[in-house]
Formats: C-alpha cells, sequence, structure tokens
C-alpha cells in the first residue's frame, strides 16, 4: 500500500524567485493520537530559506503537473 500512495506524495515546486525543486507531502503524530502535522519536506539543497519566503505564493504541481495547487506561505510572528 504504501507504494502505492508515492507518486501522489512526491511534487514539484516553483518558487516566485524563479527557483525549482521537489518536495513531498508527510503526516507525523505528535504528542498523542489525536495530534498530527502535516508538512511539505522540500529538497533543501537545491530549495532553501531565500527560495520559500514568508508572505509569498508557491506553485506545487503534483501527479504529472496534472493537478497544480498555489500555497501561500503564512509565518504570523514575521
Amino acid at each position: 500500500m504504501f507504494f502505492e500512495q508515492m507518486p501522489k506524495c512526491i511534487c514539484k515546486i516553483k518558487c516566485n524567485n524563479g527557483s525549482n525543486g521537489t518536495g513531498f507531502f508527510c503526516t507525523i503524530p505528535y504528542l498523542d493520537d489525536w495530534s498530527i502535522l502535516r508538512v511539505l519536506i522540500t529538497n533543501n539543497h537545491v530549495l532553501g530559506e531565500n527560495d520559500i519566503l514568508p508572505n509569498k505564493n508557491i506553485n506545487i504541481s503534483l501527479n504529472n503537473e496534472k493537478v497544480q495547487i498555489n500555497i501561500l506561505i503564512y509565518i504570523p510572528y514575521i
């Protein structure tokens, strides 16, 4: 079952500054069984903190670019 889900997790990331990279979605349980953290993990050697900027949008492409999602990186304390 795990290997059937992998293509749905891996994505292409396009940043506002023209940088591109890959990443994958992950669900991590923490503290107790009721709390989960959903994250997007990038290949940080290509996409770093200067590429994925707070209060800017990134474009996520899934399934060979058939599905595209635009995400606002919101960090309230900046």
